[in-house]
């Protein structure tokens, strides 16, 4: 599969993939990618666009996975209530719905479900943050105990002390826990080399968007987090 310089790869059949628009409320898609489960209404004869507008106009549809190419040549939308179940298949699309409002403004997510991708993400529960592995995947995670303010796409950019290759993202606040002087880190999974990298910080200054990064304080640091003074 190539990338699309613009709007998404929509798999039309298992020779043909093609480059189209990405539908307004359904923006983020992944492309050979079913959302396993949770089926809430099936309906078979439309097109792409077609399948995102009916999940945004169906009460308690939070996302939908769409196939083109069936047994009986009819295509089948797959009108989803969660995007847990993430698994690879062929000639599958799925996508959640940019607008889905949870009953009584809740979060159905659980730790282990997907969380959207680089161009957005959706919510997870109170016990986990929603971690960027790669552009095309972010997952609901557990919280590390001692670094619980997750911001996720943000860099404390600046006020390095030291770099750790290879960890995973809960390793990367403990490093930062038993680091004197560490007040914070900031953690990407996805990197040139292929390694992850955990960027200890002795401040939280100097805070930017990095699509991929997710930053944290951590909570038991007794030192100024701030560096700067009155007039900086």
């Amino acid at each position: 599969m190539n990338c699309c310089d613009y709007g998404y790869c929509q798999p039309w059949n298992s020779g043909y993939y093609q480059c189209i628009d990405k539908p307004e409320l359904c923006p983020n898609q992944e492309t050979d990618i079913d959302y396993y489960g949770n089926d809430l209404q099936t309906i078979y004869g439309v097109q792409p666009d077609a399948c995102c507008d009916t999940c945004a106009s169906t009460s308690g549809c939070a996302a939908y996975t769409f196939v083109n190419e069936n047994p009986d040549g009819k295509t089948a939308c797959y009108l989803k209530t969660s995007t847990a179940g993430r698994v690879e298949k062929k000639g599958a699309v799925s996508a959640a719905y940019k607008d889905f409002v949870a009953p009584n403004g809740t979060c159905t997510a659980k730790v282990g479900d997907g969380c959207g991708n680089s161009n957005g993400v959706t919510c997870c529960p109170d016990n986990g943050y929603c971690q960027p592995w790669n552009s095309g995947y972010y997952q609901c995670i557990g919280l590390p105990d001692k670094c619980p303010d997750q911001e996720v796409d943000v860099d404390y950019y600046g006020n390095d002390l030291q770099t750790i290759y290879g960890l995973y993202p809960t390793d990367c606040c403990e490093k930062c826990a038993t680091t004197n002087g560490c007040a914070a880190y900031t953690f990407i999974n996805e990197n040139a080399d292929g390694r992850t990298a955990c960027y200890l910080k002795s401040s939280t200054t100097g805070k930017v968007a990095k699509k991929g990064a997710v930053s944290a304080k951590y909570k038991d640091f007794t030192g100024p987090t701030c560096n700067a003074k009155v007039g900086d």
